[in-house]
């Protein structure tokens, strides 16, 4: 099941440094956050608690979100380079 972001929640998502644009349904990462993410995913750090570091109450959002969050950005890195993020 997706997530709708009140009008609340999405003024405060913005105010995060880690997030380029957000909306009812979608949250756009910059690309600073993702390549950052993948770098200490790679040194062992668990996705929900790389989100949590930067700043993200993770508990509105599925267990496994953060996890396939990163596994689609190595998806693309892995196709289009890191310039792909």
């Amino acid at each position: 099941m997706r997530i709708t972001y009140s009008s609340q929640e999405i003024a405060n998502l913005k105010q995060n440094p880690n997030i380029f644009n957000c909306t009812e349904r979608l949250l756009n990462y910059t690309y600073e956050f993702k390549k950052h993410a993948l770098e200490l995913h790679a040194e062992g750090i668990y996705a929900r608690e790389i989100w949590r570091r930067a700043g993200f109450d993770v508990s509105k959002w599925r267990k496994d979100y953060c996890r396939n969050t990163l596994k689609d950005w190595k998806k693309i890195v892995k196709k289009h380079g890191v310039g792909g993020l």
